[in-house]
C-alpha cells in the first residue's frame, strides 16, 4: 500500500507499530511474570539478610540460624544469634588461619566422622541430612562444625 503523501510502501510502519506493541506486551508479561516467581519465592529471600562481613566475605541472617541448629543439636543447647555469629566468625577466622598455613583435614574424615555419628544415632548419612535439614540445619553446616572441632 502506497502512503498517500510520499508515494512510499506504509504497511512497513505499521509492521513496525504493531511488532512493538506486541513487545511492549510481552515485556509487561515478562515482568509480571517474573515478579509472580520471586514473590512465590519472595519468603525466604526476604528473611535473608547479611548480619556482617568478615574479610568482605558476607555472613547471612541464615547462616546464623542454621548455626543455633547445629549447635543445638551437637551440644543439646539453645544459644541467642549473637553467640552464634561469634562463633561463625571465629570459625571462619580459624578455617582462615589453616588455610594460610596450609593445614588441610581431609574430606574423607570429616566424612567418616559425620557417618560415625549418625551410625552412633542409628542413621544412615542421607537420613541424618534429612534429620539435620528437619531441624533447620545442613550437612554442609555440621560438617564445618566437625571440621573446626
Amino acid at each position: 500500500m502506497l502512503h498517500p503523501s510520499n508515494g512510499v510502501e506504509s504497511h512497513g510502519t505499521e509492521f513496525m507499530a504493531t511488532a512493538l506493541t506486541c513487545f511492549r506486551r510481552r515485556a509487561v508479561w515478562l515482568g509480571v511474570l517474573t515478579f509472580l516467581a520471586f514473590a512465590g519465592a519472595g519468603t525466604a529471600w526476604a528473611q535473608t539478610s547479611i548480619v556482617a562481613l568478615l574479610n568482605n566475605s558476607p555472613i547471612t541472617s541464615a547462616e546464623v540460624s542454621e548455626r543455633r541448629a547445629v549447635i543445638r543439636l551437637m551440644k543439646k543447647q539453645e544459644t541467642s544469634a549473637r553467640a552464634a555469629l561469634d562463633q561463625l566468625i571465629d570459625q571462619r577466622l580459624l578455617f582462615a588461619e589453616a588455610d594460610r598455613r596450609q593445614i588441610k583435614i581431609a574430606d574423607n574424615e570429616v566424612d567418616a566422622r559425620y557417618n560415625s555419628m549418625g551410625a552412633g544415632s542409628k542413621l544412615t548419612p542421607e537420613q541424618l541430612g534429612q534429620a539435620l535439614l528437619q531441624a533447620g540445619a545442613s550437612a554442609r553446616a555440621f560438617k564445618a562444625e566437625i571440621r573446626a572441632l
